[in-house]
């Protein structure tokens, strides 16, 4: 929480040094997504998708599988506008990169009818002819969920370039950039909240649109706060028969301008995974729309009404498509020794979980990576988790049936999610979904592990400084440490929404008896000295 204090600490303190005279136009504040303009702009605290790169970039942390969205059209039926974006998770974070763009050409050049200095009335200049403009912006982007599951931070660093012609205009090429800064937070299940400080950069460290002339232009800096709200559905207030309804609110507040702060609200329901319906309220202009999401596409369209131009409204259409990130495991070759370990080369001898990590490689409970190394720090995933479960078990792996629409029959792991669903070692979510691809938090790990070693939950006494007593794993925490599956934890705070590593999650799955007792009985048996494994 500090690090989200100072943060927008931060923010605040470069924008009220980013006022300027002049204000250029910024694309991204117009030009986003369907659902974005749908939800009326509300995005803000509820953006999880590549379009939440325009709106926070601290909504693309989260994102688990390459996204890519864009929408091309016409505005107030006189602008033509693009955008189109993607995002791609790796082991150092999310990265993204966009493009968003307006343009009119053929608009005629306006001047002071004369006798009307005092009170300007504008007339059409027949003999300037007529002018286009055009508004570029590239969008580079980066979040970080920081290892945590209730925190995350992103970045934008905008690269702009403008082009005025026509209408006797000379030296009408800028060029310049900015920079967002955003935060988002999960303090409950059901709610997320957001700020973000957009175009924060001061004209003294570049954050301006440069002409030739020496004419400079500062793009509209702003704060805007947002939260949303999971009325129903995975993490919500409720479940209710794999439905889903989330209300998002911003508050958007500038800061270069004196403008007075805008509202925007947005509603949407999925009666089913494959459709949602959307509602909102842009300040005063009223908008809504539909998604409809088929096999990894979703498409988007928005109705946008424009209080301001009475008859004039705008229809958007975007198109989003999320690939999954490629998956290749190969397992390792068994021993032919039973107590010739096996050994991986990111994991030496003097690694904390060395010798519970070659265990349980060695018995078969575990595999490493076709490069030979095992990646310790790494997070551990929902599928590799399930298929953990099922070999310490030793069931019978049963040939998968389409249980959840994003495990794919060439997954890896197919069988495994399929074999450990069906015998209650995980579930799925109520949208037919397993989310393969998501990290798992020590909290979850330390139940998980728990339930499936029969471990019983206790009287929590406190154990851990950051697990308050009324915690949802407050129980199974305490039982685990009293069963000794936390002894890896020297601390007095357990850090229980920060994603578990592979070293311990192997180093908790070790400490349970049922494991102990595949050992004794595997590769141990009949071993007249043990393997000393680090406390």
């Amino acid at each position: 929480m500090k690090r989200v204090i100072l943060i927008t600490g931060l923010m605040v303190l470069i924008l009220v040094s980013s006022v300027s005279a002049f204000i250029a136009n910024d694309p991204t504040s117009q030009i986003q997504n369907a659902r974005v303009i749908a939800l009326g702009k509300a995005y803000v605290g509820l953006g999880d998708d590549a379009a939440a790169a325009y709106s926070n970039p601290a909504g693309i942390a989260n994102i688990e599988k390459l996204q890519v969205s864009s929408m091309f059209g016409r505005f107030m039926e006189d602008y033509s506008y693009t955008s189109i974006n993607g995002v791609y998770p790796t082991k150092y974070g999310v990265f993204g990169l966009g493009y968003a763009g307006s343009g009119i050409e053929g608009a005629p050049v306006t001047r002071i009818k004369p006798g009307t200095e005092s009170d300007p009335v504008y007339e059409v200049d027949s003999a300037a002819g007529t002018m286009g403009n055009t508004n570029n912006v590239l969008l580079l982007s980066y979040g970080s969920d920081l290892n945590r599951s209730d925190v995350s931070v992103g970045a934008n660093l905008k690269l702009f370039s403008t082009n005025l012609i026509g209408g006797g205009i000379s030296d009408g090429n800028g060029s310049g950039m900015d920079l967002d800064l955003g935060v988002q937070a999960r303090p409950r299940d059901f709610l997320k909240l957001g700020i973000v400080g957009r175009n924060i950069l001061p004209a003294s460290l570049g954050g301006k649109l440069a002409y030739p002339g020496g004419h400079d232009e500062s793009f509209p800096a702003s704060l805007v706060y947002g939260a949303s709200f999971k009325v129903l559905g995975d993490r919500g207030l409720r479940e209710f028969k794999g439905q889903e309804l989330i209300v998002a609110c911003d508050i958007n507040s500038s800061v270069s301008q004196k403008n007075p702060s805008t509202l925007h609200l947005g509603i949407e329901y999925s009666p089913i995974p494959l459709i949602a319906l959307r509602v909102g309220l842009d300040q005063n202009n009223l908008t809504g729309g539909i998604g409809l999401n088929v096999k990894g596409f979703r498409f988007d369209y928005a109705y946008h009404q424009f209080e301001a131009a009475p008859g004039m409204s705008n229809n958007y259409f975007s198109i989003s498509y999320g690939l999954p990130v490629a998956e290749a495991r190969k397992e390792l070759v068994e021993p032919a020794k039973p107590l010739e370990l096996i050994r991986f080369k990111d994991v030496p001898e003097n690694h904390w979980a060395y010798n519970q990590i070659s265990l349980l490689a060695t018995q078969g409970i575990i595999k490493g990576y076709p490069d030979g190394n095992f990646r310790p720090e790494g997070k551990i995933n929902r599928s590799e988790i399930a298929t953990v479960l099922v070999r310490t078990a030793d069931v019978k792996v049963q040939k998968g049936k389409h249980l959840f629409s994003d495990v794919s029959p060439k997954s890896w792991a197919y069988d495994q999610i399929f074999t450990a669903a069906s015998v209650g070692y995980v579930n799925g979510y109520p949208d037919a979904r397993f989310k393969p691809q998501k990290g798992i938090t020590r909290a979850e790990a330390v139940t998980t592990v728990s339930k499936f070693a029969n471990v019983v939950p206790v009287k929590y006494n406190k154990e851990y400084k950051d697990i308050k007593p009324s915690h949802w794993a407050a129980g199974y925490v305490a039982g685990a440490k009293t069963a000794g599956m936390l002894q890896y934890v020297t601390s007095d705070k357990l850090s229980p929404n920060s994603w578990i590593t592979r070293a311990e999650a192997v180093e908790i799955l070790y400490r349970t008896q049922t494991v102990q007792d595949v050992l004794a009985k595997g590769i141990l048996k009949g071993q007249k000295t043990a393997v000393a494994v680090k406390k």
